[in-house]
């Protein structure tokens, strides 16, 4: 197995992520009508699907950093395209909210896809906001991985806490009453309460001696996504290609989705894993201008 580490496997992933992502105006907020525009008509195919949110209807929602773009999907069938973003990143839907890190704006943007139009701006002064959750009250979690960083605001946008010093914060998750945190620099899940207390960490980085699959149980060597659904933690390693599905609780291990080796559906940069309510798990796949339905490895879009 390769001894690149965490850090260094990071920035390669940043390298192409960032490309496109940084080359918007610095540190400055987008007009009152919002950086954002919303087009019916359906525009070039997707180039780099990076990370992924379930809305009503599994209605699937994809952020294309190179293009600039959001776009919607269901059944296959674009719905809704976002465009004139600037590297948007991290990704969340909740009822009619999608909210958007735009990463050359250095900031979080929100939408609303009934009346689509841009609603508000969370903050602007993100380095890198790379994956966002929005519990059930409305709080809105957002992991900056370049300032190493957890921020959670409330419904109405006001910041009521922070999480710091983490090593690259690479996905984030929530439930009623703990944050999932995926540290990519130490390949740990760090579990918080909703103060921003930690409770436990899962996971921890794969040895270097392990070749077979089964030694991978429950240790990660690049976590890039979670999702938390039905009593199930999913936990997206970009090395492997895979999903491993743990106990939220125990970090027990359960389950690997997704296939490894150079088939036509396997995963090759996978960026993120979000769960539909149907059960599906999706992971983008953006090597393949893609994402999957991991658990029956059926192409969705190319």
């Amino acid at each position: 197995m390769s001894t690149i580490r965490p850090m260094a496997f990071a920035a390669l992933v940043l390298a192409a992520l960032l490309s496109t992502a940084c080359d918007g105006p610095s540190k400055t907020a987008p007009t009152s009508t919002g950086g954002g525009i919303f087009s019916a008509a359906p525009g070039d195919e997707i180039r780099f699907p990076t990370r992924l949110a379930i809305g009503p209807g599994d209605t699937i929602y994809v952020s294309d950093v190179e293009a600039d773009r959001v776009y919607a999907y269901r059944d296959g069938v674009r719905t809704l395209e976002l465009n004139g973003l600037a590297g948007p990143l991290g990704l969340a839907i909740a009822g009619n909210r999608l909210y958007v890190g735009c990463s050359g704006r250095h900031a979080v943007e929100v939408y609303d896809i009934a009346s689509r139009t841009y609603v508000a701006t969370l903050a602007t002064d993100f380095l890198l906001p790379n994956a966002i959750a929005v519990a059930s009250d409305g709080t809105v979690v957002v992991a900056d991985s370049r300032a190493g960083t957890v921020r959670a605001f409330s419904s109405t946008g006001d910041e009521q806490s922070a999480i710091s010093g983490l090593r690259f914060p690479s996905a984030v998750a929530v439930t009623d009453s703990n944050t999932f945190v995926g540290e990519q620099g130490t390949s740990r899940i760090l579990v918080y309460d909703r103060s921003g207390k930690r409770v436990r960490e899962l996971g921890g980085e794969i040895p270097v001696d392990v070749g077979q699959r089964n030694g991978f149980e429950g240790r990660f060597s690049r976590i890039q996504g979670l999702a938390v659904a039905d009593g199930r933690l999913y936990v997206l390693d970009a090395y492997h290609g895979h999903v491993q599905v743990l106990d939220p609780e125990t970090g027990a291990f359960h389950a690997i989705l997704g296939r490894l080796g150079g088939c036509p559906t396997c995963l090759g940069l996978a960026l993120d894993v979000a769960v539909g309510s149907d059960g599906h798990v999706w992971v983008a796949d953006p090597d393949h201008r893609r994402w999957l339905a991991v658990d029956a490895a059926a192409e969705v879009a190319r």
